[in-house]
């Protein structure tokens, strides 16, 4: 039944805090189910798609802990290292004769189910993968401890990467660059193979001139290209200020088919002339196409100017390498600003110097490559590379390399020569113009060489990717760059007399972890230790490390044992590494990129993009992927919070057919319908369309939700929101259910497990803070909203009371009885109208009273200003759903008294 209501409202302004107890509902007990084991696996989510490929790598370290119904404990689990795999690892569990695969957990659940299992402590480069059939988010439930297959997916939004993005590289145009109208820069589609579709134009040689580090920000669309010395290509026009030379400018490029490659920054500009070097090209000469001797630039090459060149995983920094000073130098791209970490550890070399040039990011750390030279009287045996760690976050490098190995394996032949061939008569020993690495050297060799051809093959440790937990190290042949093609040596004329095409002969090696946080080269094909990769075809063929190599495919069977140029580009989810090469297609004189499988090693094809520039003679540079930014997937969940405390407890039900919305800006762009499991999700796609199929995201430019809106440590500009939870237009699925205290768990990981949503009139809502949206990829799955059903607990409101008390606004009411009454809450506006008028109590006030007694009540205005006008209208929030509203009241503060407006007896 319903009682009559009569009640009596005065105000006050008072600020201060709320006051409330909860009510304590009886609920059906959850049947008991049995302890056990649950068991399943953490893994990287490379391609975003919710469940786990054959390709994606297991994460160790991630803790797994399942909770009873009374939220104890019940067990824990660590996901298997990966790094296991390696030797010298402590852990013990490596060395056990059933060794788990990586990523893999099994806890011993102790007690009664059903059990909350949560997933935390994960790297903080890592970030939740989307849900799917393979991923139910760090929070899943499970009826007993019998239940397996219960995963959880990771990734680093740095790393994805659509199905079929463009790649681009950097060309290398003979010639003065001012007056040049050559391409210094192409992009083409990742699938594309032989020689069709062409690639497209994006730079030109008067925009950039000579370059070859490559790094591309997703968010704005931007190629960022590095100047590069190489002989016979002359430097771009650099910043325009005198103290540039062209030697330490980076250039960037908007990828959009028309070449428009502008100065970014110049390192010479910012911390001197000559900090990347002086200019070495001061004896060009072109007047006969081939009779450019520039031999300034000869030594100059992998000495001056700048080296590879990458952005950050959360797009926002340059990496770069200057060669000149060998030094790592960071570049903030919004301000266009830069700062020097420093050089980079030596390693010890020996009869040499320690020459950095490589770059790659990963997890969070930058790596940089380089090489022990043995330029001053060594032989190969002092070649070695190496590969150190640098951190940001601490601004130090690792004490000692996180890779290092010695340069004087053999390599095969970099060119190969037919019985007969070649005439006039230079044969190189065995028709083979061997591949081996030699000490760097800046005078001309004295041989071998044969027909205008010649191979001295100097290592430069170019770049560096990663396959899961593999490094992928790609070396360019410094000659190359020293010879150039069809070129006279640089003060001297190869024997013969002849002009001089250089034979390049780079290389890509695979390393394994080690499992002590660094890496071993593979060793005849296969890794060290045995088991994490190879071996392949490439095993005891004598052209690696060990007798063998794993990549196969990096050559042209009958003419080069190598072909690469020195430039790399992988994505997590591809099953190839690609590489820049000469002759990828089989056609002579050409260069484009060929891809390798990282399984067996062999090729999986190649793409020819120019016939001409230098030839084979290292006419391309750096290699680029460019992936779109990493979706964003936001939600999770709505359920019956059936014991009122705001946490998801193990066997509290899911409430299916609930309509979710997203709203930016006060606009609703997304709609969402909660599943069986009460599951909600909004997804934003990569395309630039309103139409995309990938997303749920409509009228919000074809961006679905966009990263950085709203305002640094405060809101972001998007707010989820479950509509008409109450009134008369109140979802179905709603009836006779009260939206749960909000934010309820403030221990650890509490977020994750509470509710979230506030009332605000019949909806409830929550606003998405900044820092949820701040980067791509950023997929957050602990929106959730939990929904009470109240017992009748006997509320009438007798009195409604308010008075100031010092300069805080007090706000009171009493109860004679209670029958019905879920709880209240209060409505305040600045202008006197209903229209524009808020709820200011930030969750319901419970109802406290009983059928045979009432009950007292007190909250106080934390907002309220002194000397405002206020009105005020209470809501009494009935356990049916029903909503009853009071008022309104105005009150101005007075001065010196309390001042109190009575209301008129009405009934309900």
């Amino acid at each position: 039944m319903r009682l009559p209501l009569t009640y009596r409202l005065s105000l006050a302004l008072m600020i201060g805090t709320i006051f409330g107890v909860l009510v304590v509902m009886t609920q059906p007990m959850p049947s008991v189910r049995a302890a056990g084991i649950i068991s399943g696996v953490v893994y990287r989510d490379n391609n975003n798609n919710g469940q786990r490929d054959a390709n994606e790598t297991g994460v160790g370290g991630v803790t797994v802990t399942a909770y009873d119904a009374n939220g104890a404990a019940a067990g824990t689990a660590t996901s298997f290292d990966t790094l296991c795999l390696g030797p010298g690892n402590p852990i013990a569990a490596c060395t056990a004769v059933n060794t788990p695969a990586p990523g893999a957990y099994t806890l011993n659940a102790g007690g009664t189910g059903p059990y909350r299992v949560e997933f935390t402590g994960w790297p903080a480069y890592l970030r939740p993968g989307v849900q799917g059939p393979g991923n139910n988010t760090s929070v899943q439930f499970v009826p007993d401890g019998n239940s397996a297959n219960v995963d959880f997916a990771l990734h680093n939004p740095a790393e994805y990467c659509q199905a079929n993005p463009q790649l681009s590289l950097t060309c290398l145009q003979p010639g003065p660059a001012a007056t040049s109208s050559l391409p210094t820069m192409y992009t083409f589609n990742y699938t594309d193979s032989g020689t069709t579709p062409p690639p497209q134009q994006e730079a030109l040689a008067s925009q950039t001139g000579a370059i070859w580090g490559l790094a591309y920000q997703r968010s704005t669309n931007s190629l960022f290209a590095a100047a590069f010395t190489k002989r016979a290509a002359s430097f771009g026009p650099g910043s325009g200020l005198p103290t540039s030379d062209g030697t330490g400018t980076i250039y960037r490029v908007t990828v959009n088919g028309v070449p428009d490659g502008t100065p970014f920054i110049d390192l010479d500009d910012i911390f001197g002339p000559t900090t990347t070097g002086v200019n070495p090209h001061t004896d060009l000469s072109f007047s006969n196409g081939d009779g450019d001797f520039d031999a300034g630039a000869y030594p100059a090459v992998g000495r001056v100017s700048l080296g590879d060149l990458d952005v950050s995983e959360d797009d926002r920094t340059l990496w770069v390498v200057n060669l000149a000073n060998r030094s790592l130098y960071e570049i903030t791209i919004a301000t266009q600003t830069a700062v020097s970490r420093g050089v980079v550890p030596d390693p010890g070399c020996v009869n040499g110097v320690g020459r950095p040039f490589g770059l790659g990011v990963n997890n969070g750390l930058v790596y940089v490559g380089g090489v022990c030279t043995a330029e001053n009287g060594g032989t190969a045996s002092d070649l070695q590379a190496y590969v150190y760690g640098y951190n940001p976050a601490t601004a130090a490098f690792s004490a000692v390399p996180v890779l290092q190995f010695p340069l004087n394996y053999d390599r095969g032949c970099a060119d190969i020569f037919a019985p007969g061939y070649p005439s006039p008569p230079f044969p190189p020993p065995g028709g083979c113009l061997p591949a081996e690495w030699r000490p760097w050297t800046d005078t001309l060799p004295a041989g071998p060489y044969a027909d205008g051809f010649g191979a001295f093959p100097q290592p430069m440790l170019t770049d560096i990717v990663f396959d899961g937990n593999a490094m992928i190290l790609s070396f360019r042949d410094r000659f190359a760059d020293q010879i150039g093609g069809d070129d006279p040596g640089p003060t001297e004329t190869p024997p013969g007399g002849a002009n001089l095409n250089a034979m390049p002969a780079g290389d890509v090696l695979r390393a394994g972890p080690n499992g002590t946080g660094g890496w071993t080269i593979e060793s005849n094909s296969q890794s060290v230790p045995a088991g994490i990769f190879g071996p392949t075809a490439g095993a005891n063929n004598n052209q690696g490390p060990g007798g063998g190599e794993f990549y196969v495919g990096d050559n042209l069977p009958g003419f080069h044992d190598e072909l690469t140029l020195g430039g790399l580009a992988h994505a997590q989810r591809f099953a190839e590494v690609t590489a820049t090469a000469f002759d990828p297609t089989g056609t002579l004189f050409t260069s484009g990129t060929i891809q390798m499988s990282n399984a067996s090693g062999t090729r999986v094809r190649g793409y020819q993009v120019t016939a001409g520039s230098f030839g084979k003679a290292n006419g391309l540079g750096d290699l680029e992927l460019l992936c779109d930014q990493a979706p964003i997937e936001i939600g999770n969940r709505v359920w019956i919070d059936a014991n009122n405390n705001g946490v998801q407890d193990p066997g509290e039900p899911p409430i299916p057919g609930i309509i979710v919305e997203l709203y930016r800006n006060g606009v609703r762009i997304g709609v969402a319908i909660t599943d069986a499991n009460g599951e909600y999700y909004f997804r934003s796609g990569t395309a630039l369309t309103d139409s995309d199929p990938n997303d749920n995201i409509i009228n919000d430019g074809g961006i679905g939700i966009r990263t950085g809106t709203g305002v640094a440590g405060g809101a972001s500009e998007y707010e989820v929101r479950i509509p008409n939870i109450t009134g008369d237009q109140q979802q179905p699925g709603l009836a006779n259910l009260i939206l749960t205290v909000s934010n309820g768990d403030g221990s650890p990981n509490g977020d994750s497990r509470d509710s979230d949503g506030t009332a605000v009139g019949n909806h409830a809502v929550y606003v998405i803070p900044y820092d949820n949206l701040a980067t791509a990829g950023s997929n957050n799955h602990t929106y959730d909203f939990g929904f009470f059903q109240a017992v009748p607990s006997a509320v009438v409101l007798e009195r409604f009371m308010a008075g100031w008390e010092g300069e805080a606004l007090m706000v009171r009411w009493a109860t004679a009885l209670e029958v019905n009454t879920a709880g209240f809450r209060l409505l305040r506006s600045t202008t006197g109208s209903l229209n524009d008028a808020t709820v200011v109590t930030p969750a319901l006030i419970r109802a406290l009273g009983r059928p045979d007694s009432g009950a007292v009540y007190e909250w106080r205005d934390m907002t309220a200003q002194p000397g405002g006008v206020y009105t005020y209208w209470l809501e009494e929030l009935e356990t049916t759903g029903r909503v009853n509203r009071y008022g309104p009241a105005t009150s101005i503060r007075p001065s010196g008294q309390v001042y109190r407006v009575t209301l008129p007896i009405i009934g309900r």
